[in-house]
């Protein structure tokens, strides 16, 4: 597998025996681990989920298994769950609980969801009547999109809420019976993707076989249809989200190692609210968001970005709910083709897990400024700046463009280094609503405005925002 490295200098070689004794470090005595993307901390632990074959090749059972660190970074202890699974793809992790989780399993002859907790032990699995395409964990309940055997060589999709106790189906509804589902007449015609909830709301992504074409439908709880609507037909993934139905969008272009890439957030009646993208026009650069984290009142979207002549990195962007770009922070490789597979929110920093090459793979333990503070690795390496940015600033830092002057004022104010740049200029109170907007102006009068202290955001062209406080006198 791929090594996830930020680090400026590398002190070491990528060898076989390297990777050898990094894998064997993890106590797995294989010869290739797949990083799963999830990551738990849990009472001053830390659980890493990978999946690994018994051999390097030939048709080997696939496994997956808990890995537990401490808080230095040494590795504990390992405990396999979901043994023995023919070449099954892993469609999710979600944790119930701080110590017991639900995860899907599945290739084109089966799927099982299954309840474990993090010492590996198997609470329930799924009934093989039942064949799950995806699922999601909220409010002490389980919901699913998947075909249910109804009779002897009869299957039909539908919605599924599952008991978080037993696995066993507590409610399910067929899509078909619905009179609003037209967009189809028959099962073959159509597969469910991806199933989210947000509020008292379900939202289901459908394919429809024929065209590709790709809709959202909206039921409640109770499964009443509310509404559905048309998306794009390059939907990629449903990016939870506590607030907003927030869909990545991933199209290849002509050239099929360049993806353009697109985080579109919808409101409730469907329509869209607004679309976060970045160098559209650029042919030669592709990004993707692979993840969206809730932060605070913000979002921070993890994409990640290449060139079609070479070159990944990560990058991390913080806008506001809005959809409005507030900081932004690009991961450094130092030349590595990383890919990220989660990054994960911790109380001093961050987690992270991903790979750089066929074989290798780490985690590691970082600041709120992605410096290492530990690496869970037989390796040592640092990360001495944040990027481009002085570790001691807050993480995302951008340097402003432009300044205010004269501050305070009595009335006018001016924007130094005013120029084509700037797409908007507004006027916040303290709380960060918006009191005015001023027309493309190097001079902001406030003549008419009480005394006190504002916050003047300035938006580029770019997307990047900057916020100056200024003081009326």
């Amino acid at each position: 597998m791929k090594s996830l490295v930020f680090c400026l200098v590398v002190l070491f070689s990528i060898s076989l025996k390297a990777q050898d004794t990094f894998i064997n470090f993890h106590g797995f005595n294989v010869h290739k681990i797949i990083p799963q993307g999830i990551i738990k901390e849990y009472a001053n632990e830390y659980y890493f989920f990978w999946g690994f074959t018994t051999q390097s090749g030939g048709n080997q059972p696939y496994k997956y298994t808990i890995a537990k660190y401490d808080t230095e970074g040494s590795f504990l202890e390992r405990k396999d769950f979901g043994n023995n699974l023919f070449f099954p793809s892993f469609f999710g992790l979600e944790f119930t609980s701080d110590s017991t989780f639900t995860s899907l399993f599945s290739s084109n002859e089966y799927s099982i969801l299954q309840k474990n907790d993090l010492n590996g032990k198997l609470f329930w699995s799924s009934s093989s009547k039942q064949f799950y395409f995806d699922f999601h964990y909220s409010q002490n309940q389980i919901y699913a999109v998947g075909k249910d055997t109804v009779s002897p060589n009869v299957e039909r999709q539908g919605i599924f809420i599952i008991s978080e106790d037993s696995g066993k189906v507590l409610k399910k509804t067929y899509m078909l019976d619905y009179p609003e589902f037209n967009i189809v007449s028959k099962e073959s015609d159509y597969k469910l993707l991806e199933i989210t909830t947000i509020d008292s709301s379900i939202y289901i992504v459908v394919n429809r076989i024929q065209d590709s074409a790709k809709y959202i439908y909206e039921f409640n709880k109770d499964f009443i249809y509310q509404k559905h609507f048309e998306i794009e037909k390059d939907f990629f993934k449903i990016l939870n989200n506590d607030n907003k139905l927030s869909i990545s969008h991933k199209r290849n272009t002509s050239d099929l190692y360049i993806s353009k890439g697109r985080l579109v957030v919808y409101k409730e009646d469907g329509t869209i609210e607004w679309v976060f993208e970045i160098e559209k026009d650029n042919l030669n650069f592709a990004f993707y968001v692979n993840y969206l984290h809730q932060l605070d009142n913000n979002l921070l979207v993890v994409t990640h970005n290449y060139l079609k002549n070479g070159g990944a990195w990560q990058e991390v962007f913080k806008l506001n709910n809005k959809g409005k770009l507030l900081k932004r922070f690009r991961l450094n490789p130092s030349g590595f083709n990383l890919t990220l597979f989660n990054i994960e929110i911790e109380k001093n920093g961050f987690l992270l897990q991903g790979t750089h090459s066929d074989y290798e793979s780490l985690i590691i333990k970082t600041d709120t400024c992605f410096n290492a503070t530990s690496s869970i690795a037989p390796f040592s390496f640092s990360f001495p700046e944040c990027g481009l940015i002085n570790s001691n600033k807050e993480i995302f830092q951008i340097e402003n463009e432009f300044s205010i002057f004269p501050n305070p004022s009595n009335s006018l104010f001016y924007i130094n280094n005013f120029n084509q740049r700037i797409k908007t200029i507004q006027l916040l109170d303290l709380n960060g609503i918006e009191i005015h907007s001023f027309n493309l102006s190097q001079t902001i009068n406030l003549t008419n405005f009480q005394q006190g202290i504002y916050i003047l955001e300035i938006e580029k062209q770019n997307g990047e925002i900057e916020r100056h406080k200024i003081i009326k006198q």
